[in-house]
């Protein structure tokens, strides 16, 4: 079992942290892809809309270190049996100490208990550590058009 980082705080989103959302995002996006302009990526636009879009058995996350939001994860209501792994990003400073695997373990657990039958996400080529890590958790890749990699976990 992975313990969450001591001076981290994991809380569910509140709409005084979207512009940090927004700025978490946006700067792995870019590090990620420094040749596109992540606020034109339609896969993003939920940000502006996060209390409206993450309810009822949905949610998202935030990871704050001292009012700062340093990590995002958020799983999205698809149907009754299906969710969606969304946003899970951590501030360049935070990755390689086990908050990603605290993150994705945590929204696994969420969709167990609210009785998801698959846990679904879309991911890049470009996230090389990332997919490592939801493979090494069981994700199966199910597509690949090139760019972007579709994988599916069942419980």
């Amino acid at each position: 079992m992975t313990i969450k980082p001591s001076s981290l705080k994991l809380i569910k989103f509140t709409p005084k942290y979207t512009n940090q959302v927004k700025s978490l995002v946006f700067k792995v996006m870019r590090e990620l892809r420094p040749d596109e302009d992540p606020t034109k990526e339609p896969r993003h636009k939920d940000l502006d809309k996060i209390e409206n879009i993450y309810k009822n058995r949905g949610r998202f996350w935030i990871f704050i270190d001292k009012d700062r939001v340093v990590g995002s994860v958020a799983v999205l209501e698809k149907s009754f049996k299906k969710a969606m792994l969304k946003s899970l990003f951590l501030e360049k400073s935070y990755r390689g100490k086990k908050t990603g695997k605290y993150l994705l373990q945590h929204a696994i657990k969420f969709c167990m208990k609210k009785g998801y039958q698959e846990l679904e996400l879309i991911t890049s080529h470009h996230t090389s550590v990332a997919i490592k890590l939801f493979e090494k958790f069981g994700f199966q890749k199910i597509r690949d058009d090139g760019d972007l990699i579709y994988y599916k976990l069942t419980f």
